[in-house]
């Protein structure tokens, strides 16, 4: 595990067996003064920055890998992904607060992500997209996905009004949190090659999605997703976005 300065280039601290075995999750909390990882170990680790040193670790199940971290915007709740339930720790007692869903056997959950404005949790499965509501953890609404094949990639826009996810059918989509559906299908790229990776701008009107056969797309999503994606070029999106340096401000999932 490697600290560096993204500013000054350089590398701050190396960590050698920050895990015992492979780390899978990684997430910085709101104000960048804490680092938390998980990983095969089992064990949830908490550490400072830039100092990189060990504050305190959550130790659940040794015996299942943690996959996936995210954090509330205040700190207070961590959400870890474990062999495909969602559990909730309490990083003020630092202890387990409670488990909140665990996805059927042919499932997988895939992300785990919160909102900005820290007032919903975004779970997403292959076949399922769930909000849960805080500060109750209360099951808010399920976007079930009968339309498109397996989402593997997934973005919110900044204004935390649409969530975007692509499948590997290569298929975009759009659900809609305020109507709580889904509200626009990509499908010129269906069968082209999986959309293995999103990313949305600040500004929420440039997406770029990267796909498994090496092709990075430009789309104009321009805040109105219930109409028809326009797909551009890096030239087009150099002069549509240089005066908001857009291209320096993208954001990845």
């Amino acid at each position: 595990m490697c600290i560096r300065d993204s500013n000054q280039r350089v590398q701050l601290r190396d960590i050698e067996n920050a895990h015992q075995g492979r780390i899978h999750a990684m997430v910085i909390s709101s104000d960048s003064s804490k680092v938390i990882t998980g990983g095969s170990d089992g064990k949830i680790r908490v550490r400072s920055l830039p100092e990189g040193d060990l504050l305190y670790e959550i130790e659940h199940d040794p015996s299942i890998s943690t996959m996936t971290l995210t954090i509330s915007q205040g700190g207070k709740y961590l959400f870890a992904e474990k062999r495909r339930s969602i559990y909730v720790y309490d990083l003020e007692t630092k202890s387990l607060f409670q488990k909140i869903y665990e996805a059927h056997n042919n499932d997988e959950i895939k992300f785990l992500k919160m909102t900005s404005d820290d007032k919903n949790l975004i779970s997403v499965t292959l076949s399922e997209i769930k909000i849960w509501s805080l500060p109750n953890l209360e099951l808010k609404h399920t976007f079930w996905n009968r339309t498109i094949n397996s989402m593997i990639s997934f973005a919110i826009t900044s204004d935390n009004k649409y969530l975007i996810t692509g499948s590997y059918d290569g298929q975009i989509g759009v659900w809609s949190l305020e109507q709580r559906q889904l509200v626009y299908i990509e499908a010129k790229t269906r069968y082209f090659s999986q959309l293995e990776s999103l990313s949305i701008s600040n500004d929420n009107k440039l997406l770029v999605t990267g796909s498994g056969d090496g092709t990075v797309n430009l789309w104009d999503f321009n805040s109105r997703p219930s109409e028809e994606l326009v797909k551009f070029t890096f030239e087009d999106a150099y002069q549509k976005h240089q005066d908001k340096n857009t291209e320096n401000n993208l954001i990845s999932y």
